[in-house]
């Protein structure tokens, strides 16, 4: 995730962090009683205002057990979370078999090619079948879906200290001009 976000993790749920390059992160409890107005929003990631910033900033300030002052802050704080606008840095998977294992294999090596045609023929369903399923189940078309993989792909090894001609032909793109150009058409 880059700076300026925020991961939103609905209580009970089961997760794993995996953190690449030098990372500073803040990370903030919500009461279970008080994750109840967000429960519709599910796990997202946000965009950081500057204000959600400074309200974390100072809350990490504050005692364990806060008084009045800190109140105001968690309120400010989760008004702040409630108000916050989605980043479209999720990738969501599949929840079919066949299109699932085809995400993993693109996971595993964004850089493969093959366009949509070739993708239905390998998980054995028509293009047609395969956008409607695809967009069914994760929300975006198949070429939205691979952008984002490699665009977040692309930001790990950024993070990694890899250099860009190496990002852009370890996710897929033939110059480090056209990865920029990605990059900056999806940010």
């Amino acid at each position: 995730m880059p700076t300026g976000h925020a991961l939103l993790i609905s209580p009970g749920l089961q997760h794993d962090i995996a953190m690449h390059g030098d990372v500073r992160m803040l990370t903030a409890y919500v009461a279970v009683g008080s994750w109840k107005r967000f429960a519709s929003m599910g796990c997202r990631v946000v965009r950081v205002s500057r204000l959600l910033d400074a309200a974390l900033e100072t809350m990490c300030a504050e005692p364990l057990v806060y008084g009045l002052r800190g109140e105001r802050v968690a309120a400010v704080i989760l008004d702040e979370v409630e108000r916050a606008d989605v980043a479209d840095l999720a990738l969501p998977l599949p929840v079919t078999p066949r299109l699932r294992q085809m995400c993993e294999e693109l996971i595993a090596n964004p850089a493969l090619v093959g366009d949509l045609d070739a993708w239905a023929d390998a998980v054995a369903v028509s293009r047609r079948t395969l956008t409607r399923h695809f967009r069914e189940e994760t929300s975006l078309s198949f070429g939205q879906w691979r952008r984002r993989l490699r665009q977040l792909q692309s930001m790990k090894l950024e993070a990694e200290g890899a250099a860009l001609k190496d990002i852009a032909s370890r996710v897929g793109y033939r110059s480090p001009q056209a990865l920029k150009a990605m990059m900056k058409r999806e940010r």
